[in-house]
């Protein structure tokens, strides 16, 4: 039978729609094909659609780069403007012609918010497009995730509760979709009594997050707790901080188990100013590589594209990760925890698998991570049971790692977790 042909224009034009609508500008309508944007993806034999976008009246385009079988967004890059010679997509393709660049005094979206204070409003509005509110949920086999009534809180009080949170611009379906493929056995333990902390991540701090959801918890509850990425932040301060342990105490909530999966517990340093532009480029791609993209939305993306030309770092969110910033230092002095016990799964990811798909420019071992053993977005030591915090806590194991510091793998990284029978198997295994 022969294969049918499928146009990659077609594939990606819902894309540039949504794009569109989150106020990026279409400069040429031309899709270009071309294994010439890294030498990698022509030994891949991976051909990338690439459309230039640009910020409005600035001197910079932003080319934004679809896989041609998915249409997912893969990665963007910022290149100058070449109005006399006419633009270079990605500095490799075909030139396209003089007059297309909007003229005038367009101010763009991120410089009048950035200029009037209201970085927090940027952030606001893709924290909505991914989940547009924040909510405590019962979470299902088919992720339909109801909120949790005050009915079926009480309901809870005297049993266990596993508690699920997810990390930086994500939701529940997109980080723990896979975990209901144990969801059965996890039932066995919980019955119906998992849940799952829906948050924005990019608007607020961690200890804003770990403020509202204590508030939310159900009480008179035992509750263990699975986080992911940024969420081991949330609940560290969930946890560790004096104000929440006397609020837990109050309501009766006693915590047992929390099971850091790739968590920033000491941040990344993709989270610093110099490095947060590559933050959003590895995890659109990473997304794109575990097939979760499309429960994020095309319009959080293109929001976000826009904001990271400039002021990204300045979101509370991403401050909250940074290893230098002011909540991961106070998380390091922290005196007591509420749990009982911490446990670990983490990874040491060989970036070469993401180089074969998307090109040279993932690569950011050598400059961000400074060639120390990381998942691609978290330091394998930063999501470990590190004595650089609660040094008198000693209750905390490694419960599981892929790699080793000095021997990376390449098929577990920071997305795919929950995907891995042997993550699900651990995971059962210690909160029986």
């Amino acid at each position: 039978m022969a294969k049918k042909f499928v146009d990659p224009s077609a594939l990606v034009s819902k894309s540039i729609a949504a794009l569109e609508k989150a106020g990026l500008q279409q400069t040429f309508g031309n899709m270009v094909m071309d294994t010439r944007l890294a030498p990698a993806l022509a030994k891949a034999k991976a051909i990338a659609v690439a459309i230039t976008l640009p910020r409005d009246d600035s001197k910079q385009t932003v080319d934004i780069i679809f896989d041609e079988k998915t249409g997912d967004i893969i990665g963007w890059k910022k290149t100058p403007r070449e109005l006399s010679k006419g633009n270079i997509t990605l500095n490799v393709l075909a030139k396209v012609g003089t007059g297309l660049f909007p003229q005038g005094a367009a101010r763009t979206f991120i410089f009048d918010k950035v200029f009037k204070g209201a970085i927090k409003e940027i952030a606001e509005e893709i924290d909505e497009a991914i989940k547009d509110k924040e909510v405590l949920q019962r979470f299902d086999k088919n992720l339909q995730l109801p909120a949790l009534k005050a009915t079926e809180k009480t309901a809870m009080a005297g049993q266990r509760v596993l508690l699920l949170v997810h990390g930086i611009f994500s939701k529940t379906e997109a980080a723990f979709g896979d975990l209901t493929k144990s969801l059965k056995e996890l039932e066995k333990i919980y019955g119906d009594r998992i849940i799952s902390y829906d948050h924005f991540t990019l608007s607020k701090t961690t200890k804003e997050n770990a403020a509202d959801l204590v508030a939310q918890l159900p009480e008179n509850t035992a509750i263990d707790i699975v986080c992911h990425s940024r969420g081991a932040g949330v609940v560290r301060f969930l946890v560790e901080q004096a104000s929440n342990r006397n609020q837990l105490k109050q309501k009766g909530i006693t915590i047992g188990t929390v099971c850091f999966v790739a968590g920033a517990c000491e941040g990344s340093p993709l989270a610093t100013k110099e490095a947060a532009d590559s933050l959003f480029k590895l995890l659109a791609q990473l997304t794109a590589l575990g097939g979760v993209q499309s429960t994020i939305g095309f319009k959080a993306f293109g929001l976000l594209i826009r904001a990271t030309i400039s002021g990204v770092q300045e979101f509370p969110g991403i401050k909250s990760m940074n290893p230098f910033g002011a909540d991961i230092l106070a998380l390091a002095g922290s005196v007591a925890t509420a749990a009982t016990r911490y446990c670990y799964i983490r990874a040491n990811f060989d970036p070469n698998n993401l180089i074969l798909k998307f090109g040279e420019d993932v690569v950011v071992d050598l400059t961000i991570f400074k060639k120390e053993a990381n998942d691609a977005i978290v330091p394998w030591k930063g999501a470990s049971a590190s004595k650089n915090y609660l040094a008198a806590f000693t209750n905390k194991v490694d419960l599981f790692g892929f790699g080793a510091a000095g021997v990376a793998q390449g098929e577990v990284w920071h997305i795919n977790f929950f995907a891995q029978l042997s993550v699900r198997q651990q995971l059962l295994d210690i909160l029986r």
